[in-house]
């Protein structure tokens, strides 16, 4: 490993001693030798890059309905065992470090058609949390067909669930499809009064279109008006986003940028987190792209560890680039976690032209390399986005501060 990255000398003492005192202290005790490779594996992670503090486990790679802009192309009935979720919660404690607030999330597919797994997964959990003294919240990110009541009983306080709802039937209908193509609005619709009684505050993950954007506004107004109170909206980066879809896409950001501001402003119980983190420089600590491979994994149903959960939607493409390893043997492709881990503006050659190349992050890794097989190119589509949610923004954040300001000085 160390000739591998042709650690400076002191890098390189100051690691061998750490382990060589690590290997003498009594913590390790009798240990087989894969299992002592494992640790000063785990241990060279942490030392040269940073704790895993959360992970995606991929349940299953089946699901029970077939959206048309999933970016996990295939549809397989690959699914993980109660052994390998343990296996995997073991992962992330061995290399979280010194950190106590942990984050699993329960991912596909749809991780609900694995829910007997889930349960024994986090019944494991609580073992591990009592010896360790690690604290791990569990999220599913869920289309919400199969949740019941029995389901939310069982997992009530333990599971922060995000269900994926698109808006109306109308919205909803375009692309969230079954296997014989009928929309699943019906299906899923219902189960937000239903999760309400069991997790007050329900999120949703949106995902819009070239030809849903167009009721991007109504489709959030339909939902909180129905019991959402959190959004995470995102927009396909794989369709065709002409001049007329984003000037649309921008008049619509513009008016939820007001209802934002309405809805705050009457202490609603609604949020959108595009809008509640001030302008800054993004890049004035120097690290581009994101978490993922970072401090952030997404492990897959036969143990695979990747960056996130998009890489795996490229290994569908046979891209195995980022094959980061897998949780028996821990980080064994270094390298290719150095490359997310050091990604650094000066490398985006093409930013550094870009009026905006001091406040962004280079795009999403993944979409970079789907469409350029370059991470340090970004996709035209997401640089337009960018740009376009980004001169939003400064408007918003005008108009919030005036706002603001008269409110301050009508009270006094």
């Amino acid at each position: 490993m160390i000739q591998q990255f042709s650690l400076p000398k002191s890098e390189e003492d100051d690691f061998i001693r750490k382990m060589v005192d690590l290997l003498a202290s009594d913590q390790i005790g009798e240990l087989q030798d894969d299992e002592l490779f494992k640790i000063i594996l785990s241990s060279f992670n942490m030392f040269f890059f940073s704790n895993i503090t959360s992970i995606d486990v991929q349940f299953t790679e089946e699901c029970n309905l077939r959206c048309n802009y999933c970016f996990v192309r295939d549809k397989r009935e690959n699914r993980f065992s109660p052994e390998m979720g343990m296996r995997a919660l073991d992962f992330l404690i061995l290399n979280s470090g010194s950190v106590k607030k942990l984050e699993y999330t329960f991912f596909g597919g749809e991780p609900l058609l694995e829910f007997d797994t889930m349960y024994l997964v986090m019944q494991y959990a609580a073992e591990v949390s009592e010896k360790t003294g690690k604290n791990i919240a569990f999220n599913a990110t869920t289309n919400g067909i199969l949740l019941n009541e029995d389901i939310l009983k069982k997992t009530q306080g333990r599971i922060n669930y995000l269900l994926s709802i698109d808006g109306d039937e109308k919205s909803h209908n375009k692309h969230r499809i079954s296997k014989n193509g009928e929309g699943s609005f019906k299906h899923v619709f219902p189960k937000i009064q239903l999760l309400k009684r069991f997790q007050p505050w329900v999120g949703a993950r949106m995902t819009i279109c070239p030809d849903t954007v167009g009721d991007l506004l109504h489709n959030v107004d339909f939902l909180y008006r129905n019991g959402v109170n959190q959004f995470l909206i995102g927009a396909t980066i794989e369709d065709e986003w002409d001049e007329s879809a984003m000037k649309i896409y921008e008049e619509q950001y513009r008016m939820l940028g007001d209802y934002y501001i309405e809805k705050t402003t009457n202490n609603e119980p609604f949020r959108i987190t595009t809008f509640e983190k001030e302008l800054e420089n993004d890049c004035s600590n120097g690290i581009w792209g994101c978490w993922a491979g970072r401090n952030h994994v997404i492990i897959t149903y036969n143990g695979d560890i990747y960056p996130c959960s998009k890489f795996i939607g490229l290994e569908s493409y046979n891209c195995s680039e980022f094959y980061l390893g897998n949780i028996f043997e821990g980080f064994t492709n270094l390298k290719a976690r150095e490359r997310l881990y050091n990604l650094q503006g000066d490398l985006f050659t093409k930013c550094q032209k870009c009026e905006l190349v001091n406040e962004c992050s280079g795009g999403c890794p993944a979409d970079n390399f789907s469409h350029n097989r370059d991470l340090y190119v970004p996709c035209n589509t997401g640089c337009d986005m960018l740009k376009m949610r980004r001169g939003v923004l400064i408007d918003f954040w005008e108009k919030r501060k005036k706002l603001d300001k008269l409110k301050e000085t009508t009270s006094t």
